[in-house]
């Protein structure tokens, strides 16, 4: 949009306004996006380390009350063990993307802040359920291959 200034002679003219520089400082640095955000548990072993122990408190938690996680239960534990094989470096062959995807996941099946806070009865667990439930139909064929990997592995270690 054009802003309207005078002339030395008195004319309007249409310049470009530009905001004073003066009092503001430019960042060169961008904000983290929320993936970004998500890699940084990857890539920090202790943000890693207090994010599995959150999952590890809330898996013992719901162990005998599992509601609408009860079908997705296998797959969330497997979403758990690649989550600590990937941030530890014993397993990387999956897209990042995948692994993007199930980190979010698991930060919001262990985030306090629901869609519907999970001391709910009932119901607590639903948005849970279809995240964790979306997020496996995206990555289940790199789930299932890392499940294949962890038999593999544990068969050569015995």
């Amino acid at each position: 949009m054009a802003k309207r200034t005078k002339s030395s002679t008195g004319s309007s003219t249409g310049q470009r306004g530009r905001s004073g520089g003066a009092g503001r400082k430019k960042s060169t640095d961008k904000p983290k996006g929320y993936a970004e955000r998500v890699m940084d548990y990857l890539r920090d072993p202790g943000r890693a380390a207090d994010l599995l122990g959150r999952v590890k408190k809330k898996l013992e938690d719901l162990d005998d009350n599992r509601g609408p996680l009860a079908e997705l239960w296998q797959y969330l534990n497997a979403c758990v063990r690649l989550f600590r094989a990937y941030a530890s470096g014993t397993y990387t062959q999956l897209p990042v993307k995948s692994m993007i995807l199930i980190t979010m996941a698991i930060v919001y099946f262990v985030s306090p802040l629901d869609i519907l806070p999970d001391f709910l009865p009932l119901v607590g667990l639903v948005d849970d359920a279809a995240i964790l439930g979306f997020v496996i139909s995206q990555v289940r064929r790199d789930l299932d291959a890392f499940l294949a990997w962890e038999a593999k592995t544990a068969k050569s270690a015995q």
